[in-house]
């Protein structure tokens, strides 16, 4: 394989035609055509320059459904919970989780006066979060279902996974009846370890797949895996040379969007970002050789038409000797 040709492109999110500053579209002013429709491209980014001014916990990711169910007092009700965005240490996660619970609960409770307290921890010996539930006192039943379920990502934070639902409960005579209420898992606060540059009008081929945010394989969009390995309120640096082949024989515009561990692209928080993309015209092996074939066969050619020309030359000679 040889490269044909090679174009770079250094592209500002702020100068972008259309989209968003994460999910930016460019406009080619001359569009990248294959020189030969058997030859294919190859794109990979070459370096990007990224903010980190995003928040770990960020929407949609924030989102938490709940159920309360408190029979004497006619309540069942579920709805969801939003945590404010932030970057957290599990002790101030935990503590936002207890605050939003707690005016959940206040605002559902119906007729309940009573209302019970939440005592979230974290078990630094073990690693994991514990949500315990304080009964007020008061004869009644209290059901509090966390759906970890339908908010996968969130609740890895504390140390939960959606494969179970957590109950805090506790019954009549106030005696604690909760379920899985310890985190199976160690608590993980920082789940964002990498952002992905994914492009939509960029066409990978079938053999590059990925498993990251869905139950199963799909074509993969990624162009490049930005390691988060810094500061907040500092710069993601990259300089890479990884390279996907693509399947498109023009390009006239180029879509990326910025993910972490879902297909959301993420938010910076208005501050733009740069990245330098290079695309090369790749021949194939087969081509080079059909393309060498028919130059052979090209001098060939030009090797017998000389024949042929000095050929009828000494013909034309020898005729004018005998004329004379």
């Amino acid at each position: 394989m040889s490269v044909v040709n090679q174009y770079n492109l250094f592209l500002d999110t702020k100068y972008r035609n259309s989209g968003s500053n994460t999910s930016p579209t460019f406009f080619l002013q001359d569009p990248i055509v294959l020189s030969n429709p058997n030859n294919y491209f190859k794109a990979s980014i070459i370096n990007a320059d990224i903010p980190f001014s995003f928040k770990t916990l960020a929407s949609p990711n924030n989102v938490l459904k709940l159920g309360l169910v408190i029979p004497q007092h006619s309540v069942d009700v579920s709805s969801n919970i939003t945590l404010t965005e932030g970057n957290y240490s599990i002790t101030n996660l935990l503590d936002e989780l207890t605050t939003q619970i707690t005016a959940w609960v206040n605002a559902n409770k119906g007729t309940l006066n009573q209302v019970p307290t939440y005592n979230f921890q974290y078990d630094r010996n073990t690693g994991k979060a514990i949500l315990n539930i304080i009964p007020p006192g008061g004869s009644h039943d209290f059901t509090l279902t966390i759906y970890n379920s339908l908010s996968d990502i969130l609740v890895e934070m504390w140390g939960f996974t959606y494969q179970a639902e957590t109950v805090l409960s506790y019954n009549t005579s106030g005696v604690i009846t909760s379920s899985n209420y310890i985190s199976p898992n160690h608590v993980n606060v920082s789940p964002i370890t990498a952002l992905y540059i994914r492009s939509t009008s960029l066409h990978q081929l079938s053999n590059n797949q990925e498993r990251l945010v869905e139950q199963q394989f799909t074509i993969s969009d990624i162009l490049a895996k930005i390691p988060v390995n810094t500061y907040y309120n500092t710069w993601l640096l990259y300089d890479g040379n990884f390279s996907v082949s693509i399947n498109n024989n023009h390009i006239e515009e180029i879509t990326l969007y910025l993910t972490t561990n879902t297909y959301t692209p993420i938010n910076l928080s208005g501050i733009h970002w740069r990245l330098t993309i290079q695309i090369t015209e790749i021949e194939t092996e087969a081509t080079s050789m059909l393309r060498e074939n028919e130059k052979k066969k090209y001098e060939n050619m030009i090797q017998q038409k000389q024949a042929l020309i000095e050929q009828l030359n000494q013909i034309r000679d020898d005729l004018s000797k005998k004329t004379d």
